[in-house]
């Protein structure tokens, strides 16, 4: 056996950086292959779990949307009823309002005539007296 090994191109220093530095980028785009890898699986979990929160979400707000509308509807109805009270309640006020203009003329009139009656009671007396 020999005791110096022949050296082979392969054997060489600028063989073995070459190497090693292959063998690096090979691990390197191993990693980064990985990593891509992980980044996908995490980005469909995240989606999944956000899909998930958001049909979470829409179910515990279905009691809430059938509130929601009845109370729609029942302010429907007592806006229409109110309306009806201030037509009811304008009608009223005009009413009202010729009543008390009718029982002004008549408190008038009542103070003529008890004027003219004492008048003729007057006159009565006068001439009986």
């Amino acid at each position: 056996m020999p005791r110096y090994k022949k050296q082979t191109p392969a054997d060489s220093p600028q063989h073995q950086d070459q190497t090693n530095e292959s063998n690096r980028v090979t691990a390197q785009d191993s990693e980064l292959a990985v990593s891509a890898k992980l980044q996908e699986a995490l980005r469909a979990l995240f989606n999944d779990n956000v899909r998930q929160m958001i049909e979470t979400i829409g179910k515990a707000l279905e009691p809430l949307k059938k509130s929601l509308e009845l109370l729609e509807l029942h302010c429907g109805d007592h806006k229409k009823r109110i309306m009806a009270l201030k037509t009811g309640l304008s009608s009223y006020s005009d009413r009202v309002a010729a009543l008390e203009g009718i029982c002004e003329k008549l408190a008038a009139e009542s103070k003529a005539l008890l004027y003219r009656v004492e008048e003729a009671e007057d006159l009565n007396r006068e001439t009986n007296g």
